[in-house]
């Protein structure tokens, strides 16, 4: 809770980095103890898996938005050494390493991780993603151009991921002046949304894997935290959407 609950970014970094080697230290013990060489972070603390789960991975929008890029990468990169991940479970962190790379204005190296990335999961929604956004970062425009015609050439139109397509679409054709293909890419965003409203109205769950009410959310607290869904209705997290700085 000390790590998630935190109107103070620079603060909550600081508490992360100082417990981070207690979580490492606890998390290889009971490894050890288990017999195996790693384990999953529900195998860690089944009681606080969700927890634990959103504070490593809160962690990105954290470090990126104060530009602590270099603490960044070696935190995400001992978690991703430290922990077994299972399919994409470690591609948030994958994610940040990449933009903070462009942060850096490291390309060499950011083209290499991403790169390596595509090598271990070639239809990976979120590294395409995140490749785009760290292109956009560097303002690498005729790069990222070149990337989003061909990730989505590739891409699963039917993928309840491709508004992450479409909307980098839009952003990158805005830069390079295009509005053609911006009116184009807007103009999916809204049919996407306008399919996602029925599948709602028709009482189909998108976002959970148990039954829930679909109506306002009454917190203890204002702050929207970055795994929550963004309150803008775009159907992403709000770290992916309203809450990037």
């Amino acid at each position: 809770e000390s790590l998630i609950y935190s109107d103070d970014e620079s603060a909550a970094a600081d508490r992360m980095l100082k417990l981070w080697p207690k979580i490492k230290a606890y998390a290889l013990n009971t490894a050890t103890a288990s017999g195996k060489d790693k384990i999953t972070i529900k195998e860690a603390d089944p009681s606080y898996a969700m927890e634990l789960w959103n504070a490593l991975m809160d962690s990105d929008l954290t470090f990126l938005n104060l530009g602590r890029y270099d603490e960044g990468i070696q935190l995400w990169s001992d978690m991703l050494s430290t922990f077994r991940w299972e399919g994409n479970d470690g591609d948030e962190l994958k994610g940040a390493i990449g933009e903070a790379l462009a942060g850096l204005g490291d390309k060499d190296k950011m083209t290499e991780h991403f790169a390596q990335w595509e090598k271990e999961s070639p239809e990976s929604f979120a590294r395409m993603n995140s490749h785009l956004l760290a292109l956009e970062k560097i303002k690498d425009w005729d790069t990222a151009r070149e990337r989003l015609e061909g990730y989505l050439k590739s891409a699963d139109d039917d993928s309840d991921m491709i508004d992450l397509l479409y909307q980098r679409a839009i952003e990158i054709y805005e830069a390079l002046g295009d509005t053609e293909k911006v009116d184009y890419y807007s103009q999916e965003m809204e049919r996407l949304e306008a399919e996602m409203d029925e599948r709602l109205s028709d009482g189909e769950d998108i976002f959970f894997p148990e039954p829930v009410q679909m109506t306002p959310v009454v917190r203890s607290q204002p702050k929207i935290y970055p795994n929550d869904p963004c309150p803008c209705g775009s159907g992403l997290k709000y770290k992916k959407c309203c809450g990037r700085k």
